[in-house]
């Protein structure tokens, strides 16, 4: 659900999808998606688990270049976003430069709830990618009411904002 989630929050209906899964998962993901309203133009795997569920360990083990060839020939024009469908396929670390290469948003299962979060914050989303990116915005944030974002219907702020000040600000110093 978070896929669908993130892929709306970014309005989009137009996919290309790239897995290291065989043809018979890859089409069982794409009949989920296009039952959801997601159209993929394009759906590539590595073929991985044909031989059976021995052949999965293969996925974390795919060496980093073969998974960016993939993931690049996987992509078409027409998508709005490039779908990674797999949890364990290594690509955190690589969704930034692809972004950049392609375009596009890439969407994964890891990092999809992230960017539905961050999508229904809209302006109010903040990202940050280092320590002292996070220190940044801690340092320079002002407290205020947020009204007119989706977030409102999935968390009351003030419980939000009192978990972070326990867990974070008052173990600080």
């Amino acid at each position: 659900a978070s896929i669908l989630q993130a892929l709306r929050a970014l309005g989009v209906f137009r996919i290309a999808m790239a897995s290291p899964y065989h043809d018979a998962l890859n089409e069982h993901e794409v009949a989920f998606l296009a039952s959801n309203g997601i159209e993929t133009v394009h759906a590539a795997g590595l073929g991985i688990g044909a031989a059976g569920l021995a052949d999965y360990p293969r996925i974390a083990k795919t060496p980093k270049q073969d998974i960016l060839d993939h993931l690049r020939g996987a992509d078409r024009p027409q998508a709005q976003a490039l779908f990674v469908a797999c949890t364990d396929f290594p690509v955190m670390t690589m969704i930034n430069q692809l972004e950049d290469e392609l375009g596009k948003p890439v969407i994964t299962f890891g990092a999809s709830r992230e960017r539905a979060h961050l999508d229904m914050l809209g302006k109010h989303g903040r990202v940050y990618r280092t320590e002292q990116e996070l220190r940044d915005i801690l340092e320079a944030f002002e407290p205020c009411h947020v009204e007119g974002t989706e977030y409102e219907t999935y968390a009351d702020n003030v419980v939000v904002m009192n978990i972070f000040q326990t867990q974070f600000l008052n173990r600080a110093g």
